[in-house]
């Protein structure tokens, strides 16, 4: 498989991805789909905590379809400050 990677969320008690391996590059809608399924798959608490993550990756896949996707190893590291917030 010439195409593979994951889209993940990982914190303190958390880590939950969406992967894919596949012959042609991921779509922009499937990527849009796959960022929306990891959403959905953690805890409501923990989806909110990264709102602006989640947002700032969407906007991420959004621009690299303009320009035809990323035509590399593509790794980017979106944090959620509200994250370093909390206590326990």
């Amino acid at each position: 498989m010439k195409h593979r990677g994951r889209i993940q969320a990982q914190g303190k008690n958390l880590e939950s991805s969406e992967s894919w391996s596949q012959n042609e590059a991921l779509t922009k809608k499937d990527s849009l789909r796959m960022l929306e399924k990891l959403k959905n798959k953690i805890p409501k608490s923990e989806a909110k905590i990264r709102k602006t993550a989640f947002e700032k990756a969407e906007k991420f896949i959004k621009r690299a379809s303009l320009t035809n996707g990323a035509d590399a190893p593509v790794s980017i590291y979106i944090q959620s400050r509200r994250i370093y917030q909390r206590t326990s």
